[in-house]
């Protein structure tokens, strides 16, 4: 199995057409799994990334693909947003949750060719 994850924020045209490149090239997509991260709704500027990301989550695992959405929360203790560390509080907890053999890292400006 391979594990993709990806840590997202904005530009919600941007990610959703690098996500759907996964899919559009993939050969086993029952064999991939996708882990992503974003800040809670309390740190967004807008809805909009977490409304898609719901979309794109049901989307795909109604096709019986693992997708999981992590939303990462500083609401307990605001004043350590601005010192997160994007490796411990985003990257890291992905890689610990992936299931796959291999992890590959995806940026939400890739497309996948």
């Amino acid at each position: 199995m391979l594990s993709i994850i990806s840590v997202i924020k904005g530009r919600p045209e941007v990610t959703i057409k690098a996500f759907n490149s996964i899919w559009a090239n993939a050969h086993n997509p029952e064999k991939i799994e996708h882990l992503i991260s974003l800040d809670c709704k309390s740190f967004s500027h807008t809805t909009e990334l977490h409304e898609l990301m719901d979309e794109y989550r049901n989307f795909y695992t109604q096709l019986g693909i693992n997708i999981f959405v992590n939303e990462v929360c500083f609401c307990q203790n605001p004043q350590t947003y601005s010192a997160r560390n994007l490796h411990r509080d985003y990257w890291n907890p992905l890689a610990k949750k992936a299931k796959g053999d291999i992890i590959f890292g995806l940026t939400n400006d890739c497309i996948i060719q």
